[in-house]
């Protein structure tokens, strides 16, 4: 996708400016106004690793593109990329925790598990429904 559509990545990162070694944004609210992510979580280098392979390579920004070729609807990309993550975490963590459990014999014993389970059965759903 970085190849094909880098604004794409772009918006849905919130990379309003190019960087050699970009990092991934995990949570903040973009700004458009001033082109910047407010109150960020980031993980340093960990985008120009999963694009590029490289933790020293240049991923390019909104800025490197004419304002014309910018996705419509920046915020609803950004947070419903964002969102997708973060339920696609959310899942790999529940079905990791509760293997584990199974494979202990103590899964269907365990309510503390089994009640996550059961309360997270529309978001993917979610997860999955497009945007715009």
């Amino acid at each position: 996708m970085a190849k094909n559509q880098p604004t794409a990545i772009a918006a849905m990162e919130g990379l309003f400016h190019s960087e050699k070694g970009a990092g991934m944004v995990l949570m903040g609210q973009p700004n458009y106004e001033t082109e910047t992510i407010d109150n960020p979580l980031i993980v340093n280098k960990v985008l120009s690793f999963l694009i590029y392979g490289t933790t020293a390579a240049e991923v390019e920004g909104l800025d490197h593109f004419p304002r014309d070729q910018w996705p419509s609807t920046l915020p609803l990309l950004y947070y419903s990329y964002h969102i997708m993550v973060g339920l696609g975490t959310w899942f790999g963590a529940l079905m990791g925790i509760a293997a584990f459990l199974l494979w202990r014999g103590k899964l269907y014993s365990s309510n503390w598990i089994l009640w996550p389970v059961l309360l997270s059965w529309p978001l993917p759903y979610i997860a999955t429904t497009p945007a715009g």
